[in-house]
């Protein structure tokens, strides 16, 4: 007696190939588009590059509990991120300029925001870092400048 072994055809595992490869090919594709990040731009240049324009100074007053923002340069920006830095670990939290009357800093500008004394404790040295508005392919993006690009205040 003979056995026949049964086998797949070799158009139909021709087929089963070709789509394991366009499935993984696709994955690939996807994984690496989101490990890229979205260019985004400011004066038509990258906003990694225009951080390094960013010019503005930042003081903290314990009596007043205000943080004091002077923008120096000629880019406004759009928000600041508070670094809370004290040894061996940070946090940060988002300080919005925004009232009923503007919108962020525009350059010349000189703002008080609020910043209570609890927001302080136990911490030795805020970093200030600026949030600029660029362009992209989504529309308006806040970029947050490298760390960097911050100014530092001693408490």
């Amino acid at each position: 007696m003979r056995i026949r072994k049964r086998a797949v055809s070799p158009v139909i595992a021709t087929v089963l190939l070709i789509a394991i490869v366009v499935v993984i090919a696709l994955i690939v594709f996807l994984w690496l588009r989101n490990l890229t990040k979205e260019a985004a731009e400011k004066f038509n240049e990258n906003v990694e590059l225009v951080c390094q324009k960013v010019s503005f100074s930042a003081d903290y007053f314990n009596s007043g509990e205000v943080i004091s923002l002077s923008n120096d340069g000629n880019i406004a920006i759009k928000d600041f991120l508070v670094k809370k830095i004290t040894t061996g670990e940070a946090s940060t939290i988002k300080l919005s300029i925004e009232d009923s009357k503007f919108t962020g800093l525009p350059t010349g500008q000189v703002r008080d925001v609020s910043f209570p004394i609890s927001e302080t404790e136990g911490y030795k040295t805020l970093r200030v870092i600026p949030i600029l508005l660029a362009n992209s392919n989504k529309g308006q993006v806040e970029f947050i400048c490298d760390d960097q690009y911050g100014v530092e205040i001693s408490l």
